[in-house]
This record gives structure tokens, sequence and C-alpha cells, in this order.
């Protein structure tokens, strides 16, 4: 008796019909995932503090493209998941989604503006884990691709530049950080709500001042000028504002400004519980 293929081929992608169904190449893409509502609805999370269902619902999507073989979707959920892991400090799972997304990136050769997002999202999370000697190299990654693709008004740059100042801060380089910082602000100052990125800017400015062992005036000078920036009336009150409060409380208690250290948080606390 002669044995047909269906008789021996182990099954392949579940999206597939014929005899491709138990042949194929098995690295052959069979299907994308819902990227853009899979965000929406991790925004969903991200505004009500809820970080647990928001890790669940990346994980799984992330396994749904590695099954469907779709490595772009899979880099936009590790890239999801680099910026998560900062938020929940997961330092074991952020280190994995960069190593598995900076591979990715050089696999398919990407050059693009989201490809520079990436590789600056990935040097972040690196720099957050303590390796900001090793960041440095992947934020000029960055760079080279978001020069080409971005307008140097881009407020993405305002987050591309407050971000390597902070790497560049940690290797004790605090000019050519506070160079950055200035820099960053001036891209978000042209931005309709800049604010919580100034503020988040100054901060860290704040911070570099003091290990650089700058005059108490210039740290007093930027934690004011961030509070103004908080304070502003006209931002909107979201569950990014919420964020960006829980985020600077820190700061300014670590100053001695703890009455406003509270009072950030309690902001966050009403907007995250919708009152």
């Amino acid at each position: 008796m002669q044995l047909d293929a269906f008789d021996y081929l182990e099954p392949r992608c579940p999206l597939t019909g014929g005899k491709e169904f138990y042949g194929g190449n098995p690295e052959q893409q069979c299907g994308s995932i819902p990227v853009e509502a899979v965000i929406e609805k991790l925004d969903g999370y991200l505004n009500r503090e809820q970080y647990e269902p928001a890790n669940r619902l990346l994980y799984y999507w992330l396994e749904e493209a590695r099954a469907l073989k779709d490595r772009q979707g899979e880099l936009s959920i590790l890239s999801e998941i680099m910026g998560l892991s900062r938020r929940r400090n997961d330092r074991q799972g952020g280190l994995q989604a960069v190593k598995r997304g900076f591979a990715l990136l050089e696999e398919l050769k990407l050059q693009s503006k989201a490809a520079g997002t990436i590789w600056l999202n990935g040097a972040t999370t690196l720099k957050a884990f303590g390796n900001a000697e090793e960041s440095v190299a992947y934020y000029e990654k960055a760079y080279e691709n978001l020069n080409q693709y971005l307008p140097k008004e881009d407020p993405l740059w305002g987050g591309f530049f407050n971000n390597y100042a902070l790497a560049l801060a940690d290797l004790d380089r605090f000019k050519e950080a506070e160079h950055l910082y200035f820099q960053a602000i001036a891209v978000m100052e042209k931005q309709e709500n800049g604010g919580l990125e100034i503020a988040v800017t100054l901060l860290n400015l704040a911070e570099t001042y003091e290990r650089a062992g700058e005059p108490e005036s210039k740290i007093e000078k930027a934690l004011e000028q961030a509070q103004e920036y908080l304070d502003d009336t006209h931002l909107v009150r979201n569950g990014y504002y919420a964020f960006v409060c829980r985020k600077c409380a820190p700061t300014f208690g670590h100053f001695g400004w703890f009455l406003l250290q509270r009072e950030l948080n309690e902001r966050a606390d009403r907007i995250y519980a919708g009152t």
C-alpha cells in the first residue's frame, strides 16, 4: 500500500488548508494578532493601575504571536512588556523582553520609526535595571533609526533625550546629561500637553544636580518648576496624569518635600479610584 503525505506528516498551522496544513514552511507566518485591540485593552488596565491583569494580557498575546509566527506582532507585544516591566519592577521579564526584541530587530533588519522606538524602549529598560553602560549603544541605534524618520519637533524626541540623559547621568557624564535634559525640555515645550514630561525631566535634572554636587539653588529651582507644571490646571487629570504623579512623588520626598509627595499620591489615588 502506498502512503499519502497526509498519513505521516505532522499538522502545522491550523489557519492553513490542504496539504500545507501538514507540510509547508514551519517558520512561515500564518496569521496576525490584533495589536491595536490589545493595546487598547492594555491602556484600560494601565489607566486603572491594574498591572497584573495587564501583564497576563500581554503574555497571552505574546504566545499567540509566537504560535502564528507573527514576528511584527511579537515585537509590538515585547515592546509593551518592556514598558510594563519597568512599572512592575520586573527585572527578569523586562530583560528577557529586551533580549528577544533586539534579536528580532536584527533578524528582520527593520529600519523605521517603530524600530527606533523599540530600540529606545529596550535601552531604557536596560538602564532601568542597572545596565546603563550597555544601554548607551542601543540609545545610539535608536537615534540612527529615529533621525531618519522623525522631524526634530516630534514629541518622541523628548522621551529619547530624557531617557538617554538618565543613562549618561548613571555613568557620571553629568554635563552631557544636563545638555540632553534641556534638549528634552525644548522639544516638550512645543507640545500641546508636554507639561507632564517636562516635570519628569526637571525632577531627573534635580537628581542629577545633586549627584554632580551642584549648588542647592539649582536643585530647588528645578523642583519648583516641576511643581508648577504638575499643578497646571489645564492638564487633563486622566490615568496618565495619575501615573506621572505617582512617578514624581518619591523624588519630591527624597528632597524633603513631603507634603507635596503626599498630595501627588492622593491625586493619583483619586484618579485611579474614579473620583
